[in-house]
């Protein structure tokens, strides 16, 4: 694992998760697959799509991994930019058994947490708070043009911080998603929750 504690390219936004991959979709032209991150505490599983390049990465079904990548925007047929997370760095990860005793291949079943964290620096382009909901979107402009929507309660410590638009924050978010019915089908939504906000001074 790439000790965090030392990044030094803060020019583009991260992600770091831990899971297990439970699907793979390579036909279509832009090849995916499913991180499954199994959440304790009564929190509900977060399932990531996450895109990668098949010259690069081989994932394979029913495999803990861990990775490292980022988030891109994709304009669509409407001029609309959506984000989607890619995958740069696979490792396939090893039980704590394996990885105590150092035995040669995955013996056992217990593997490390799950997990899943995003990191973005960049600068606050629009604050959407509505007063019928709780929750508040930002949208932040990273070093390299992408942006980045990100959601907090108005009930969460975060809400506290007093900044706006303009200002250039660094930002430490949880990746998590929801479904939903719709058209009578069920749609997975990925969202970003901020756990902590830092103003650069």
């Amino acid at each position: 694992m790439r000790n965090q504690n030392n990044l030094q390219n803060i020019n583009r936004n991260t992600i770091f998760a831990r899971g297990k991959i439970i699907e793979i979709n390579d036909k279509d032209c832009a090849p995916s697959f499913i991180l499954f991150i199994r959440n304790g505490a009564g929190r509900k599983h977060t399932y990531l799509t996450l895109r990668y390049d098949p010259n690069i990465l081989y994932p394979i079904k029913g495999t803990n991994v861990y990775i490292e990548g980022h988030l891109n925007n994709v304009i669509n047929s409407n001029k609309f930019k959506n984000q989607h997370y890619f995958a740069d760095n696979l490792t396939v990860v090893q039980t704590e058994i394996s990885n105590y005793f150092n035995l040669s291949k995955s013996n056992g079943f217990a593997f490390p947490k799950h997990f899943a964290k995003f990191f973005v620096y960049g600068t606050v382009i629009n604050m959407n708070v509505n007063n019928n909901s709780i929750w508040i979107e930002l949208k932040i402009k990273d070093e390299n043009d992408n942006e980045v929507k990100i959601q907090y309660s108005k009930k969460m410590r975060v809400s506290d911080i007093k900044f706006k638009v303009g200002d250039k924050v660094y930002v430490y978010a949880l990746p998590i998603s929801t479904e939903k019915l719709l058209n009578e089908e069920i749609v997975n939504f990925e969202t970003l929750v901020a756990e902590d906000i830092v103003i650069e001074q």
